[in-house]
């Protein structure tokens, strides 16, 4: 008997006011609230959101033809995260470069949403960090934490936040705090380490498919976070822990369902 390891994606459902709507139409709304009133703070986020908005459509239209698909409310989400974590006064080509290099190399060449293991954005960022000098890069943004706590409240009421990865994160940082004799640290966290962690990381596309998964992703993040120490967790730490691990998902998927399989006697045949 052939067991099926292999679990496609599927976009979750929220329930919002009695009606049901994709988690991307979810993020994109919350994302946008956020981003609305960081416009008036600062004017030139709405020429960066125009260009990045422009390229990420135009990759997504362009692959989207070739599958013969429609380009997803996913590609929304994306282009807002680009906008708000990319540093404020890079150049239009530059935000292309990046944006272009993130949805295509991260997402659309895997097949699209779903079918790739690495978030776009998170591999843009990744992009950014290692393609241009640190003299070159500014500081990506200047927003006060504060004003994540309503998208950060609308994300965990809506369970766009996975919990099980969430809970694992500081579960794992103390074990190996635990087990190293060490002590915590008390980090000081940026705008957008949170927003990575919280609005990037969580991604359900490119989680693992089961619960067990999850936990060992985000136990590995607490790892990840213990083992590179520093009393300030910077963006590029943050992005290099999650590429990190999001490369361990597609195994730590096959290892959860081939167990799982084993263990109601099925067979480890992998079926698309």
């Amino acid at each position: 008997m052939q067991t099926k390891i292999h679990t496609p994606y599927s976009a979750r459902r929220v329930n919002i006011f009695g009606r049901n709507y994709s988690e991307d139409v979810a993020k994109s709304v919350v994302l946008a609230l956020l981003t609305l009133p960081l416009l008036a703070l600062q004017p030139a986020l709405l020429a960066k959101l125009l260009v990045i908005s422009l390229t990420v459509f135009f990759w997504g239209w362009l692959f989207a033809r070739g599958r013969s698909e429609t380009p997803g409310v996913d590609l929304v989400v994306s282009a807002l995260l680009f906008t708000l974590l990319l540093p404020i006064d890079l150049s239009s080509w530059q935000l292309v470069l990046i944006a272009s290099f993130g949805t295509v190399i991260g997402e659309q060449i895997f097949g699209g949403r779903g079918d790739s293991f690495v978030n776009p954005v998170i591999t843009g960022l990744a992009f950014l960090f290692y393609a241009f000098t640190p003299d070159a890069i500014s500081p990506v943004n200047t927003y006060p934490v504060g004003v994540l706590a309503l998208p950060a409240v609308l994300f965990l009421w809506y369970r766009l936040i996975d919990m099980p990865y969430l809970l694992a994160v500081p579960i794992g940082y103390l074990l190996t705090v635990a087990m190293t004799g060490g002590a915590p640290v008390s980090y000081s966290l940026s705008t957008a380490v949170v927003m990575c962690l919280l609005f990037v990381a969580c991604d359900s596309a490119v989680m693992p498919r089961t619960v067990p998964g999850r936990i060992i992703i985000g136990a590995l993040v607490g790892v990840a976070m213990e083992v590179l120490q520093s009393h300030w967790l910077s963006l590029e730490k943050t992005v290099f822990i999650i590429l990190l691990t999001s490369v361990a998902t597609p195994l730590i998927d096959y290892v959860v369902s081939a167990t799982n399989a084993n263990l109601r006697g099925g067979s480890q045949n992998v079926v698309d």
